[in-house]
């Protein structure tokens, strides 16, 4: 539903070749600021929703992962099937919410192009348009109360040479 709102409002932002009217710029500000709100209320309804199905997916392919290994000389065909049930459950998680972690991306996207496409609004309207976008905030996808599905850059540095054993030990 709000990766449609995104492309309709970038549609409607790109269609238009002349001077643009500082009410469609400010209607894209205003749907920007509704989508944020909206995932916020996404958030704080089904973050542990999300969590527990994430929790259950891992926790179906550790099970799987075990009966793989006791029962495959047994049974080679509970086997298979314990192999199709763990690549199913690392799969369906990502597959499920993909779009949703999607749209914190479509949103950067959209603010920029509004940003581009305000400078052919008047120069006064240009700083009023760019203060309103940079208010707002990102929001990133909440899996339970305590983690987000955010792009996270890390730098990871390790002292000293890497031998196996370094690795093991020590986690970044």
């Amino acid at each position: 539903m709000a990766n449609c709102h995104l492309k309709d409002v970038e549609s409607e932002l790109l269609k238009s070749h002349e001077l643009i009217h500082k009410q469609i710029v400010f209607a894209a500000c205003r749907e920007v600021r509704r989508l944020q709100l909206l995932i916020q209320l996404f958030n704080s309804s089904n973050c542990f929703v999300i969590f527990t199905f994430k929790f259950m997916c891992i926790t179906l392919a550790i099970v799987g992962g075990f009966f793989t290994i006791r029962y495959s000389k047994e049974f080679p065909t509970l086997g298979m099937l314990c192999v199709v049930v763990i690549l199913d459950a690392l799969i369906f998680f990502g597959f499920i919410y993909e779009k949703a972690f999607q749209i914190p991306n479509n949103i950067e996207l959209l603010k920029e192009q509004i940003l581009v496409v305000s400078q052919r609004v008047d120069e006064r309207e240009v700083k009023e348009v760019a203060r309103i976008i940079k208010s707002v905030p990102t929001v990133w996808i909440k899996v339970g109360s305590f983690h987000t599905m955010e792009q996270e850059k890390r730098d990871c540095h390790l002292p000293g040479p890497i031998y196996p054993g370094n690795i093991l030990c020590r986690w970044c």
